[in-house]
C-alpha cells in the first residue's frame, strides 16, 4: 500500500501508527457507506454522489494547506485518497507523487488534480440518469 510505504520510508512514521490510521479510516468508511446508501435510496443516487464529489472538490486545497504540517502533508493526502478511494484509481499515487515533486513542495498541483477528478465526477453525475424510483 502506497501510504504505508511512503509514510514509513519518506516521513519516518511507524508502520503500526499508519496501520492504525488506515484501520480507523476503513471502519469509518464502512459505516458511512451504509448511511449514504440509505440516503441515496431516499433522495436518489445522483444528489448523494454529486454531493460527495462537490465536497472533495471544495476541500482539496484546504485539506492540503491546513490539515497537516508540511512534513506530513503527503501522508494526509494518501489518507484522503483512501477515504475517497471510489474517486481514485491505481495510478493516482504515482501521478500525485510526480505532481508533488521533490519534497512534496508542489502540493497545490496535487490539490488541483483532486479537484479535476471531482469536477469530472460531478459532470458525469449530472449527466447520469436518476434511478431513485426505478426497479433496479
Amino acid at each position: 500500500m502506497f501510504a504505508l510505504s511512503y509514510g514509513s520510508s519518506t516521513l519516518g512514521m511507524q508502520k503500526s501508527t499508519l496501520n492504525n490510521v488506515i484501520l480507523i479510516v476503513a471502519v469509518l468508511s464502512f459505516a458511512s457507506h451504509g448511511l449514504f446508501a440509505l440516503l441515496s435510496a431516499r433522495i436518489g443516487r445522483r444528489p448523494v454522489y454529486f454531493f460527495g464529489a462537490a465536497v472533495v472538490f471544495v476541500m482539496a486545497f484546504p485539506f492540503f494547506a491546513e490539515l497537516f504540517p508540511t512534513e506530513r502533508r503527503y501522508t494526509g493526502a494518501a489518507a484522503g485518497r483512501e477515504i475517497a478511494s471510489i474517486l481514485s484509481g491505481g495510478l493516482t499515487p504515482f501521478i500525485a507523487t510526480a505532481l508533488a515533486g521533490p519534497g512534496g513542495t508542489r502540493w497545490w498541483l496535487v490539490a488541483g488534480y483532486v479537484m479535476l477528478g471531482a469536477l469530472i465526477t460531478m459532470i458525469a453525475v449530472a449527466k447520469a440518469p436518476e434511478t431513485l424510483h426505478r426497479d433496479l
